[in-house]
């Protein structure tokens, strides 16, 4: 179900449903970039990489809401 604007609605979806959050926080795999892409492009910005291990790698990303 890739590339069909599933993500993109349900991540709306999810901010819409907390109109009073200043900030939300997800975290996806180093190695998702589509994930990666979606989040950017849905404004979500990079503010920390955790290694767990040599396979994982987690990217914790942040959105501010004005």
């Amino acid at each position: 179900f890739q590339n069909k604007g599933l993500g993109t609605r349900l991540m709306k979806a999810i901010e819409a449903e907390f109109p009073q959050m200043k900030k939300f926080a997800l975290g996806t795999g180093a190695r998702s970039v589509r994930n990666q892409h979606l989040y950017h492009k849905l404004g979500y910005k990079d503010k920390e990489t955790e290694r767990f291990n040599d396979r994982i790698t987690m990217i914790h990303m942040e959105k501010t809401v004005s």
